[in-house]
């Protein structure tokens, strides 16, 4: 899809979907760098937020992870990690944990 439909209106949630993929394959430089193009397509989508804060807090961007937690609240009030463990649609329990500890220590609400 994201090969031959740039100019599709969803073309952010692909790469966010992509980024997410490359977060669960430990390659966090690259789910940021898709994040941050899906965001700037797209900046209301909650998903990238999330997405985002895992890569930074992965690459000890720790400042980056807090700002972009407060984003994501902003945007989407009723955001908690705790709201998060139980909606994410990812079976890896390892992956998942990680994903929800570093909404935690961002500051993302339980």
């Amino acid at each position: 899809a994201m090969l031959f439909g740039p100019r599709d209106p969803s073309f952010f949630s692909h790469q966010t979907v992509a980024a997410i993929g490359h977060l669960a394959c430990e390659r966090p430089e690259q789910g940021l760098a898709l994040a941050l193009h899906s965001i700037a397509l797209n900046s209301k989508w909650d998903s990238t937020y999330w997405v985002l804060i895992a890569a930074y807090t992965l690459l000890g961007r720790s400042e980056d992870a807090k700002v972009t937690a407060e984003k994501l609240v902003e945007i989407y009030p009723e955001a908690s990690a705790s709201r998060y463990d139980r909606v994410l649609p990812i079976r890896n329990e390892s992956f998942r944990k990680t994903i929800i500890t570093a909404l935690k220590q961002a500051g993302v609400p339980d």
